[in-house]
């Protein structure tokens, strides 16, 4: 299956709109939104993403060495399958899983999801989509939404809570909404919270930089006065420093010093966050 988003298809004898889709592996990751029983649904499709040689080592670096739940398809399913119920039980909003059945045509590892109508808070910047003062309000509504989220994954010890791969584009801006999206890998039991928790706020961090360029500075004071905690904030540039694994903190550290030219790399916008909390 080789599309690209945007496309109409048939799949599996329904008419569906490409929402993304990767060429990778066995060309069966793709997101489509269709019509079942009189309304709008997003259908998760997970494919192979690699070849098997590298399928197989990635497994084992996800699993063993990082941490993290397995790349696999059918685990890639069940994970964020379990993730969006987890979110949705701790209070966090969220896609809901629909019980809607797909024709027999389906592939097995699939997965019907709400559509969300909105746009992604990255496309909302990037867009210029927002006035300042609108834009503001909202990053000040995402800080204290991450800020209860953290709170409650440090009180249930539950790392699932926390974006293995924090972007502004898994956060849509739908109305009054502000839902989460891509939950296929996550961090598993093993992992110290607070340190995980550090390098989500500089990976959502160093997106907004990228994002809003000049304008950075304003909307992380915004961000960081909104989250409150400052006492976690400041661990953020420690642990960007650690990485995930900690054992490989000096790898890290010298990888992040020879990008710092990147406006955008997490350390310099650690750096940032730190200058900020000392203005505030």
């Amino acid at each position: 299956m080789t599309v690209s988003a945007g496309a109409t298809i048939r799949y599996a004898g329904l008419d569906a709109q490409v929402l993304a889709a990767s060429h990778r592996g066995d060309g069966r990751n793709i997101t489509l939104k269709t019509v079942l029983n009189g309304r709008a649904v997003v259908v998760k499709v997970y494919g192979r993403r690699r070849g098997f040689f590298t399928t197989v080592m990635r497994w084992f670096d996800s699993r063993v060495i990082a941490g993290k739940s397995s790349d696999l398809a059918r685990a890639r399913c069940e994970t964020e399958r379990s993730v969006l119920e987890l979110w949705r039980r701790t209070g966090f909003d969220v896609p809901a899983i629909l019980e809607d059945a797909l024709p027999e045509a389906a592939d097995r590892h699939s997965l019907v999801i709400e559509c969300v109508p909105g746009v992604s808070l990255r496309d909302l910047i990037r867009g210029r989509r927002a006035e300042a003062r609108e834009l503001t309000v909202i990053l000040e509504r995402f800080a204290r939404d991450c800020r209860r989220r953290h709170d409650t994954a440090l009180a249930l010890k539950e790392p699932r809570l926390i974006h293995e791969h924090p972007s502004l584009r898994h956060v849509m801006v739908a109305g009054d909404r502000l839902v989460n999206l891509d939950f296929e890998v996550v961090f598993m039991g093993r992992h110290d919270i607070e340190r995980i928790v550090s390098l989500e706020i500089a990976g959502f961090l160093r997106v907004l930089a990228k994002e809003t360029k000049k304008a950075f500075p304003r909307y992380l004071e915004a961000f960081a006065r909104a989250y409150g905690n400052k006492e976690r904030l400041a661990r953020v540039c420690r642990d960007v420093r650690r990485g995930t694994l900690p054992i490989f903190g000096w790898l890290i550290t010298l990888d992040l010093r020879l990008r710092r030219r990147v406006y955008y790399n997490k350390l310099t916008v650690s750096e940032a966050l730190a200058a900020a909390l000392e203005r505030m």
